[in-house]
């Protein structure tokens, strides 16, 4: 072969493959020895790493945990782990994901939004901004028109339409349970008296397929101004009304839940969802805490009533809020890999 090729042609690949042959014959077939099994496991405890100054620690912690859940987990009957969990081909019959696009809300479970921010302060900067920003977009050229004008449901910014269908347990009026392949957005269209039966163990914790439809189902609710004013400072100072109203007129009447500890656990994602969904309507209509405050109220998209995006738009604006927020930016540069054993 070297008097057939030149020198540079005999690398270590090619080297390897005139070899190749004896070391079949030699040592059998090659799946016994190759070495991706060893370096899918290598790979698999690098994934325990959460903490790179001390990743031997953490991967010696990562795996004691998982021998520990995993040996417990064979003695828990009412929650699902590895040993009671439906096998990927049932899963994936239940569960058929595509796409996402933008979400649609309920609008018929809503409160007037006129009541949301009563203080005469708000209203008097209403009345005097509005001219403004109405001034302002017809000299742009550009005029928003409404859901309702535009003859279709209302879209909420920062809330996505998923088209995940979900296998679903209904419950009518007569206490009858029946399957029901589903969308998200599918909940409100229930007739009177049936209820999605969300599953949960006796810890109050959430089993099976159910936590995916019912997060989407907060976020939606959580992401709906109506529902919950984005004007207010922090969760806490919402008016009770609000959230009595959710759980009253659209949780309840939709969810087979109980006053207890489903209702403490979906408040609690309804305040971070809430809470996310502010940060992301700022950002996404790229509003400058340091800029103009009518530039920033100019922006405001039109399915948030104007008193609430002004009281929105003056608490980002203020000297606290920002010392707050510039802390937050600097704590989150810290946290590249950040120390927990999550899932």
């Amino acid at each position: 072969m070297e008097m057939l090729f030149p020198p540079s042609f005999f690398t270590l690949m090619i080297h390897l493959i005139v070899y190749l042959a004896d070391e079949a014959k030699l040592g059998g077939p090659v799946y016994y020895r190759w070495m991706y099994p060893i370096e899918r496991y290598l790979g698999l405890l690098k994934s325990y790493v959460r903490n790179k100054a001390k990743p031997e620690g953490s991967i010696v912690e990562y795996y004691i945990t998982q021998e520990v859940i995993t040996f417990f987990s064979q003695y828990l009957d009412d929650i699902e782990t590895i040993w009671n969990r439906p096998s990927m081909s049932r899963t994936k019959r239940h569960i058929m994901t595509s796409n996402s696009a933008n979400s649609i809300v309920d609008p018929t479970h809503s409160i007037d939004p006129g009541t949301s921010m009563p203080t005469p302060q708000i209203n008097a900067q209403v009345e005097e901004v509005g001219p403004q920003i109405n001034a302002q977009v017809q000299e742009g050229g550009h005029v928003h028109q409404s859901a309702v004008e535009r003859d279709e449901p209302q879209l909420f910014r920062g809330c996505k339409r998923s088209t995940t269908t979900w296998d679903v347990k209904i419950r009518d009026g007569n206490g009858e349970l029946k399957r029901q392949k589903m969308q998200t957005i599918d909940v409100y269209s229930l007739r009177q008296g049936e209820k999605v039966v969300v599953e949960w163990n006796s810890r109050n914790q959430l089993v099976e397929l159910s936590w995916g439809m019912l997060a989407q189902f907060l976020g939606h609710i959580a992401s709906n101004c109506q529902n919950f004013p984005i004007g207010c400072e922090k969760w806490q100072k919402i008016p009770e009304c609000y959230k009595d109203h959710v759980w009253n007129n659209i949780i309840k009447t939709k969810l087979e839940v109980n006053d207890h500890g489903h209702k403490r656990y979906i408040f609690k994602s309804l305040a971070k969802k809430w809470r996310d969904s502010r940060y992301n309507l700022y950002n996404l209509m790229k509003c400058d805490p340091d800029g103009p405050r009518e530039a920033n109220i100019a922006r405001k998209p039109p399915e948030i009533p104007l008193e609430q995006w002004v009281a929105f738009v003056d608490y980002r604006a203020r000297p606290n809020t920002k010392v707050k927020a510039e802390q937050h930016t600097i704590n989150r540069t810290h946290q590249t890999m950040p120390h927990t054993l999550g899932s």
